[in-house]
Order: C-alpha cells, then sequence, then structure tokens
C-alpha cells in the first residue's frame, strides 16, 4: 500500500531527527 509505506518513511525521517536532536543534547551535556 502507497500510504503504508508514505507513513512508514514519514515516521522513519522523524525518528532520525529526534535521534539526531537527541545525540547533540548528550554531546553538549558530555562535553560541557
Amino acid at each position: 500500500m502507497g500510504a503504508g509505506r508514505q507513513t512508514k518513511m514519514v515516521v522513519e525521517t522523524v525518528f532520525k531527527k529526534l535521534y539526531i536532536i537527541h545525540i547533540t543534547e548528550v554531546g553538549n551535556t558530555e562535553w560541557k
């Protein structure tokens, strides 16, 4: 199903963005 595939892509994109933000925040905390 096209809709299901598109939803999966959106979820993966959001997850990656949140993951990068989390890594950045953790990195900033550790470097201070």
